[in-house]
């Protein structure tokens, strides 16, 4: 980008007559500064076995250019659970006037679930990564947000089949047994 810079030498006293104005006129290249700010509200979220936790993510960009923000899990849980990253989105920078330099987006995580009692817990690791837009190959250092995943109750399909129906031989010894008590 030309820019273009004046200047005039003043210096009253020093012996140096005052100047008249001198202009220059150079290229002046920017490079890529992203500064993003990323807020998860509640980073410790508990579910029932079947239920989907959603971590509601607020990305905002503060560098001097549009950004492309990527989405990437560092560090996940064991198998069986299902993680569902935001997509990419781009960011403009808030120095635009009327530009969208903020985002809401969604990270998903659905536990696994084992028959009976589930009391499992799962640390995550979300990393934040913005490029830019208009300079290829530049990128900001990621952000990196903690997040913990818990899953924490009885699994539906079990809860119904926690106590089983008395046999038919079973019914008979208790009233035997209750006949025998009565007698004595």
């Amino acid at each position: 980008m030309p820019c273009t810079f004046a200047a005039r030498v003043l210096s009253p006293g020093f012996g140096v007559e005052e100047t008249e104005e001198a202009t220059a006129t150079a290229d002046v290249v920017t490079a890529f500064w992203s500064l993003l700010q990323v807020v998860v509200e509640e980073k410790a979220l508990e579910a029932r076995p079947g239920e989907v936790l959603v971590y509601n993510v607020t990305v905002r960009n503060f560098g001097n250019s549009g950004a492309r923000v990527a989405f990437h899990l560092v560090e996940g849980p064991a198998d069986g659970w299902a993680v569902t990253l935001p997509a990419d989105l781009v960011l403009e920078s808030p120095t635009r006037e009327g530009a969208q330099a903020e985002a809401v987006v969604r990270l998903l995580v659905e536990p696994a679930v084992r028959k009976g009692w589930n009391n499992d817990q799962a640390p995550l690791t979300l990393e934040v990564v913005a490029s830019s837009l208009e300079d290829e190959g530049a990128a900001a250092d990621p952000v990196r947000v903690h997040l913990l995943a818990s899953v924490r109750g009885r699994d539906g399909a079990s809860a119904e089949a926690t106590v089983p129906a008395p046999t038919p031989l079973a019914v008979l010894l208790a009233l035997a047994l209750v006949a025998l008590r009565r007698r004595t």
